[in-house]
């Protein structure tokens, strides 16, 4: 009951922010990183265009095996055990965000995406404590994302953040307004 809660309220967030006068975009496009962790150290690029629109393609390094942990291919006899399901490589994924400037050193975003986990069904042999690929799958998952950024004063163009992503966790971020003028300029 609680992730829909949360993704009924991400979705009239969304539906608030994007309904909102437009007048309150700072109407310039940033760039950021963010790196976290929920369990397992994760990380994202992103961009937020001069709409609001953007987007990260971010990862988390969760793997339970890699590749090289066993052949990739069935065991050849049927004198084995199964060992399970097992996550196999880094977790990709994509987010759509929508950013809402408060103010032009303020803003906060929601976001929806789309990640991908791989799953190896493992095998040892008996005869030879070898390990086997059994099978494979993969499954999606759509998580959420919220957050806040802001710049800490008029002459920077970094802005630093704090989010919540439902995969990637907690994250802190730094983002860069290539166009916003600095004292400097």
């Amino acid at each position: 009951m609680g992730r829909k809660r949360g993704i009924l309220l991400l979705m009239l967030i969304v539906l608030f922010l994007f309904f909102c006068p437009k007048e309150s975009l700072a109407g310039e496009p940033h760039f950021g990183i963010s790196m976290g962790a929920k369990k397992d150290l994760s990380g994202a690029l992103g961009f937020i265009g001069a709409s609001g629109w953007g987007f990260e393609v971010g990862m988390v390094a969760n793997a339970e095996i890699s590749e090289n942990d066993y052949l990739n291919y069935p065991c050849p006899h049927t004198d084995y055990i199964t060992l399970g399901w097992k996550k196999d490589g880094i977790t990709p994924g994509i987010d759509v965000i929508y950013a809402y400037f408060v103010s032009e050193d303020l803003f906060l975003y929601g976001g929806m995406g789309l990640y991908t986990f791989k799953y190896t069904k493992l095998a040892q042999s008996n005869a030879t404590g070898w390990v086997y690929n059994h099978g494979g799958k993969t499954k999606i998952k759509l998580p959420f994302s919220l957050g806040v950024r802001f710049c800490s004063s008029k002459e920077s163009r970094a802005f630093l953040g704090i989010g919540y992503h439902e995969v990637r966790g907690f994250n802190l971020q730094i983002e860069v307004n290539p166009k916003r003028k600095s004292k400097h300029n």
